[in-house]
């Protein structure tokens, strides 16, 4: 009797074993690292972790604190309890896969704590907090230690470019009951002194207020400006500090620190061979203008305006080099910005890690612009502002704290 092929075919799959129940072994549970894998905290401090695979991509991971269930909350951030002591977080992949981080409670002050910091422009044109007390609460939870708050824009008093007021006592005590450091900043320009005088009362009033530094914003409009004209600028913002501590505001001129910010790439007329990469902005007698006056440089290393954000090393590098090729003597503490949706958490993770690199303990006071405002596009008119704030959120912020 003839067998049909169909038939012929099943019963030599069953006799292998082919028909289903009896094939292979299912494909072992790949492991997980856990970032960062070891961190300590003093109580009330707040870590956030995050579950990689084994080419360090971020994976989801289900949450768990070995031994305990408070503490910890489903999206892997630990809030370090009240009494010293050591625990572990444990972090489960999809397919079964886990990695484990330890965490050492103490309450030893811990050394070089991080200052990472993020840039605030407008608080009612974003969507996560409705308030300084809100927003303060959220970075914290998210392990951002300070904040720039812009203040003042020129001397547009409660103008609209600033959304903030100009002179309210009860901002900055918003995140120092957070543990956040609150900086006020200004965007600035040229003028006659009595103009730059004005401005300089920007620096008074958050001094008054319990700010706890400020940082000049000097861009393009002072490109055209003498030296001495700058200097007669930053004179200005000296002496406002100066009477800061004559009024007992500030415990010393230190204690208040006067920075300025500006292009990453400075030293227009640098000799060609040592320019910036992607040319430069300021002359050298301009800038050293500041820097006698100044405390430290921010340098805007905008690698996303670049187009370089894999190249955090060598821009780093490249602003480092043209900063002090000018002449500059003061602390550098670099910019970079996620305004254009581009950089992901690992790109700015690898941000900080290169200011390390490159800068040991300053670069423990790097920040990010901005946070988003909500509807923020990109140059590709792309709505951006959720995919930002979540790159944020998974920012290791705690990155130089002891391990």
């Amino acid at each position: 009797m003839r067998i049909p092929a169909l038939l012929l075919l099943l019963s030599v799959l069953s006799a292998c074993g082919g028909g289903g129940g009896g094939g292979g072994s299912p494909a072992p549970p790949r492991p997980l690292a856990v970032a960062p894998a070891k961190v300590i905290l003093n109580p009330g401090e707040v870590q956030g972790f995050r579950a990689l695979d084994s080419l360090g991509r971020e994976v989801p991971a289900a949450w768990a604190l070995e031994g305990g269930s408070t503490g910890l909350s489903p999206d892997g951030f630990f809030t370090a309890p009240p009494t010293p002591g050591d625990h572990r977080i444990r972090a489960t992949g999809g397919d079964g896969g886990t990695g484990t981080a330890a965490v050492t409670v103490t309450t030893a002050p811990l050394p070089t704590p991080s200052r990472l910091g993020i840039w605030l422009w407008r608080l009612e044109r974003i969507a996560a907090a409705s308030s300084h007390a809100q927003l303060a609460s959220l970075l914290r939870a998210r392990g951002i230690r300070r904040i720039f708050l812009k203040v003042a824009d020129g001397s547009r008093q409660n103008s609209i470019q600033v959304g903030l007021p100009w002179d309210d006592p009860a901002i900055a005590p918003a995140y120092h009951a957070q543990g956040l450091e609150v900086w006020a900043w200004s965007y600035n320009y040229p003028g006659a002194s009595a103009y730059h005088r004005d401005q300089a009362g920007a620096l008074l009033n958050a001094a008054r207020n319990g700010f706890d530094g400020f940082v000049v914003d000097m861009e393009s409009e002072f490109e055209g400006a003498l030296p001495s004209q700058i200097t007669d600028f930053y004179a200005a913002f000296s002496e406002s500090r100066d009477e800061a501590l004559r009024q007992g505001w500030i415990p010393s001129r230190g204690a208040f620190p006067l920075f300025c910010t500006t292009f990453g790439n400075v030293g227009s007329d640098l000799p060609s061979g040592q320019r910036h990469p992607l040319g430069g902005h300021f002359t050298q007698a301009q800038l050293q203008a500041a820097d006698a006056l100044v405390d430290g440089w921010m340098p805007q290393t905008y690698l996303e305006a670049w187009n370089k954000v894999k190249e955090p090393a060598r821009f780093l590098a490249e602003g480092n080099r043209v900063y002090r090729a000018c002449g500059l003597v003061k602390p550098l503490w670099h910019i970079t910005q996620t305004e254009e949706g581009e950089a992901g958490p690992g790109d700015i993770d690898a941000f900080f890690a290169e200011a390390f690199k490159a800068l040991g303990p300053d670069a423990h006071h790097t920040s990010v612009w901005s946070i988003p405002n909500a509807g923020q596009t990109n140059g590709q008119g792309q709505r951006v502002d959720a995919r930002i704030w979540d790159t944020q959120g998974r920012v290791d912020w705690r990155v130089f704290t002891p391990r």
